[in-house]
């Protein structure tokens, strides 16, 4: 593994016309590193994707380091990048069973989650990014999110934000929603929120006591006992209530909060408890992803909606992780360190709605950074125009013929070659001058 090349070579087979002469790809070449895939279902199209992944895995591509593999951050829509299928492949010269880093979601008992308010780095401006990304993950969950809901969403985030700090730890899902919660409380009691805290705390040990009274399972003693310390809750709440009255600081009109309109929190607290229910957000991060090797975020047991959403998180904190990564010394290298592979263009899309989605800001902006991508799709009618373009290198395989208008158009490619591409055998390779009908790998 790691062999150091002047110029690396991806190979993708011979010419099936003019004699079979060898087709690769020199990365360097490359007006950028994006690669598309396309095929239909059973035409060789992950199994394309495995040899190019392979064949980069054994060079040393990434400077940062002293000089590791590329690291592959892979969006698992199927369950078909396990170190086995590399093998079936036949793309197994580089990759080994270490090389292969799972991180598994699921609803139940998948082994990770990320946190998306956790800042990439501790600079103070990475908290206004962090807060803005979680904005734009919820308008994937709920397009119709409207400018009040969201400044109600910015302001409770800086309050959360700024509570944990003072816990030293760092804010999670299940925090906004709690805020949330207790504002909810609040606006409808009239009462200040540190108030409302101190009297659910309070009213909690309270029932829990008169529980415990009722339940007839103390003796006479016991219940003495309990008697009393009922008593003495409730003298606690009475004092507690005196020192806000002090302090003003019990009404709710002293709060961040106060001109919030208790019907539209309402709506966030459904909206957040939609992202907590799935556990992928708050269940802990166990597994890491690891620069050098091939990062699995297996999301196949998810829903279509968790697996759109996941990409849209994916794409974001992995470009923007590798952003902050990337030394200013080490800016515009000739080949990437980091490759995203997607093997659903029709997620890259959903993605790429507007300028300042994540599929368009890593195609826009990720070369400088040292970032490429391997996206597969079952065809060109998955694909928009701008999308289409974006690619150096199109791996055309076979299609159906659904999908034939859309390919000439796109990528000016004859129906004629179309009909000659042979699942699992064959595909149209077109990067900058060079179109081809090759042999794959033979």
């Amino acid at each position: 593994m790691g062999s150091n090349y002047d110029s690396p070579m991806i190979y993708l087979g011979r010419k099936e016309l003019g004699g079979g002469e060898s087709i690769s790809i020199n990365l360097e070449e490359l007006e950028n590193q994006f690669w598309l895939f396309l095929g239909k279902s059973g035409s060789g199209k992950s199994h394309t994707v495995r040899h190019v992944m392979d064949q980069m895995s054994g060079y040393q591509l990434d400077p940062r380091n002293g000089g590791l593999p590329p690291t592959f951050h892979v969006i698992g829509y199927h369950p078909d990048f396990g170190y086995d299928h590399f093998v079936n492949s036949g793309a197994c010269r580089n990759i080994v069973p270490e090389s292969i880093n799972r991180l598994d979601f699921d609803y139940m008992e998948g082994d990770t989650s990320i946190n998306p308010l956790q800042p990439l780095t501790d600079d103070p401006s990475a908290q206004f990014a962090t807060i803005e990304d979680f904005i734009a993950y919820c308008k994937v969950v709920h397009p119709g999110i409207g400018s009040v809901q969201i400044k109600y969403i910015r302001d409770i985030l800086d309050n959360v934000y700024s509570r944990c700090s003072k816990e030293g730890r760092c804010p999670d899902v299940t925090d906004l929603f709690n805020e949330i919660q207790m504002i909810k409380k609040s606006l409808k009691s009239g009462l200040g929120v540190e108030a409302t805290r101190a009297m659910q705390k309070l009213r909690k040990e309270q029932i829990e006591k008169e529980k415990a009274y009722k339940s007839g399972d103390a003796d006479t003693k016991g219940k003495e006992k309990l008697e009393g310390e009922l008593n003495d809750l409730v003298a606690e709440m009475v004092d507690e209530f005196a020192t806000y009255i002090k302090q003003n600081t019990i009404w709710v009109k002293d709060e961040y909060y106060a001109d919030f309109d208790v019907g539209t929190v309402s709506t966030l607290d459904v909206l957040v408890a939609g992202l907590i229910r799935p556990n992928f957000f708050t269940r802990g991060c166990r597994t890491r992803p690891v620069q050098g090797l091939i990062n699995v975020y297996d999301v196949h047991k998810l829903g279509e909606r968790h697996q759109e959403l996941m990409t849209h998180v994916l794409l974001t904190r992995l470009y923007k992780r590798c952003i902050v990564t990337t030394p200013s010394n080490m800016l515009n290298p000739a080949v990437a360190h980091t490759y995203i592979v997607a093997d659903e263009v029709r997620y890259m899309n959903a993605c790429a709605r507007d300028l300042m989605s994540p599929a368009n800001l890593i195609m826009g902006g990720s070369r400088k950074f040292g970032m490429g991508m391997l996206v597969g799709g079952q065809g060109a009618d998955q694909l928009s125009a701008d999308m289409a373009r974006a690619f150096s290198v199109k791996i055309i395989l076979d299609q159906n013929e659904a999908a034939y208008n859309d390919t000439k158009k796109f990528f000016r490619i004859n129906e004629a070659i179309l009909r000659k591409i042979v699942s699992k055998r064959s595909a149209y390779v077109k990067s900058g001058s060079m179109s081809e009908l090759v042999n794959l790998f033979v």
